[in-house]
């Protein structure tokens, strides 16, 4: 699916319904316009509105209330100009109260510090970087470019929380991911990287990676395909294994987790970081029994803890819609 260029996050209404290229983009049907993109969904909403297309469902005047009134208020007060005010008052009135009505967790923000892309509960994002390089996030994962674009020397992303990257090659300019505790680089090659809950683990498909630990006196990790390194909090030494069941780092690209023999307290961090809850287990024997399962969905929390329950033996009871308890099954 396209996304966005980030060229177009920085261009107001007016200017992007004049630029033809935007207006070829906006027109597809699978274009991708995260939701922090305000002129850039408003612009698209007008755009969609004018050519008559049907999937949008604009509200009816049961609908416009007060808080729709003064949103529509506020939008026309702020227009850049009395010529484009003239040219497109009730438009941009109309789009501004769809913007409102979308929801989506998918967030594209530019600030001073630079360009943030970011998941929230049970998401995944695909992005495209200005050299070709694609990066998948998982869920509530943020991914930040540094404000004014890349040096000529490197191009550096910094990481907080899991995601999947393809690089495109560049001898001149290595890519750099940093997250807290670790610099992974590289110069053309696939790669997953997950940094939560104060540990790093890193996952190599294809090429080669070095890793660098920042602020510690451990050598760098050199990479091959199939390996994994971990460090599983800081002061401690990484470990280097090769991974035994490769296919399991990369299964939430897939819409599924997989646990090989994996501690149940682990396996439970990882269903708690992909919805945003808290699984909680007070049982030490039970939290270190190791449980194998292929098909734990990323997408669906009320069938993921279902299945949990059935195929690991379990029962899980609700603390609220936030919070669970996780007990051995009678």
């Amino acid at each position: 699916m396209p996304q966005l260029p980030l060229k177009f996050l920085t261009q107001d209404v007016d200017q992007l319904l004049e630029d033809p290229e935007f207006r070829t983009f906006a027109l597809r049907p699978d274009a991708v316009l995260p939701t922090g993109a305000g002129s850039a969904h408003q612009a698209r909403m007008i755009l969609l509105g004018l050519t008559g297309d049907k999937r949008i469902s604009l509200p009816g005047t049961a609908e416009k209330d007060a808080s729709f009134a003064a949103l529509m208020a506020k939008t026309q007060a702020t227009a850049p100009a009395p010529a484009v005010r003239r040219l497109w008052p009730r438009v941009l009135a109309i789009a501004a109260t769809v913007f409102l009505l979308l929801t989506a967790g998918l967030i594209l923000l530019r600030s001073p510090a630079g360009v943030t892309y970011a998941t929230g509960n049970a998401e995944r994002l695909d992005v495209s970087l200005p050299d070709g390089s694609t990066v998948t996030l998982n869920a509530n994962t943020t991914l930040e470019l540094p404000a004014g674009g890349w040096a000529t020397t490197e191009r550096s992303v910094s990481l907080d929380g899991e995601a999947f990257f393809d690089v495109a090659k560049d001898k001149a300019r290595p890519f750099l991911v940093v997250t807290d505790d670790a610099e992974i680089r590289v110069l053309g090659t696939r790669f997953n990287v997950r940094d939560r809950r104060g540990s790093t683990r890193i996952f190599l498909e294809e090429g080669r990676v070095n890793v660098g630990w920042p602020g510690t006196r451990l050598p760098e990790t050199s990479m091959s395909p199939n390996e994994i390194v971990t460090l599983k909090s800081r002061g401690n030494s990484p470990v280097l294994e090769v991974a035994s069941v490769p296919g399991r780092h990369l299964a939430w690209k897939s819409g599924h987790l997989e646990f090989n023999r994996l501690p149940l307290a682990e396996a439970l961090n990882e269903v708690a970081d992909i919805y945003g809850i808290k699984i909680s287990c007070d049982d030490p024997l039970l939290e270190k029994m190791e449980i194998s399962s292929a098909g734990i969905p990323t997408d669906n929390l009320k069938l993921a803890l279902r299945l949990m329950e059935r195929a690991l033996g379990l029962r899980i009871e609700t603390q609220n819609k936030s919070a669970y308890q996780v007990f051995a099954a009678e």
